[in-house]
């Protein structure tokens, strides 16, 4: 046995942390697990949770083009990566990317729908950057994907335990400003 019990059909609305292990809450707060371990890896949607609301996770949209190799394009045996990026083709199709659009507020909203301005938004790109790699394509003829993405300010992954704010802030507070008491000087 693993000690890992899979639970589906429940969803978890909210954590505490009690008596060294974490309780798993749903909707009607009845306790759905308990755990002396937590990962969450809900990307975005972990800010739902009071423990996780001052994390800087932000949510992007970004979509993808395929655009359909010519003579010139189907030598690339490299990815060119330039602010955007297209790859070496794979049947037929080279994968052009990608918009990113920040999301503010609710990311359940947020359309996924693939549309004909990303799509030349990423054409153009790649046309500006490398004039003579596609014939002009027009973004309504393309095919592609897009999705909703996690991210931090700086694009570095978190990891690790949750911090406790508050604790920090009453800990530090003597730093929020420089250091608030007398320090003694070193004679010399």
């Amino acid at each position: 046995s693993t000690g890992i019990e899979l639970k589906m059909g429940c969803e978890v609305r909210s954590v505490s942390w009690e008596n060294g292990h974490w309780h798993l809450w749903d909707e009607q707060k009845a306790l759905i697990a308990v755990a002396p371990h937590l990962v969450l890896a809900n990307a975005v949607e972990a800010k739902r949770f009071a423990q996780c609301a001052h994390l800087p996770l932000l949510a992007l949209r970004g979509q993808i083009t395929l655009a359909p190799q010519n003579a010139t394009s189907e030598k690339l045996k490299t990815v060119l990566s330039f602010g955007h990026y297209v790859t070496p083709a794979a049947h037929g199709y080279h994968v052009v990317g990608a918009t990113f659009n920040r999301i503010d507020g609710d990311t359940s909203t947020a359309s996924q729908a693939v549309t004909a301005i990303d799509h030349d938004r990423n054409m153009n790109a790649v046309t500006q950057a490398f004039p003579h790699l596609f014939e002009q394509i027009q973004g309504t003829d393309l095919e592609g994907r897009a999705s909703i993405r996690c991210t931090t300010p700086d694009a570095h992954p978190i990891i690790g335990a949750l911090p406790d704010p508050g604790f920090y802030r009453e800990a530090y507070a003597g730093l929020n400003h420089g250091r608030q008491e007398e320090i003694g000087r070193a004679h010399v």
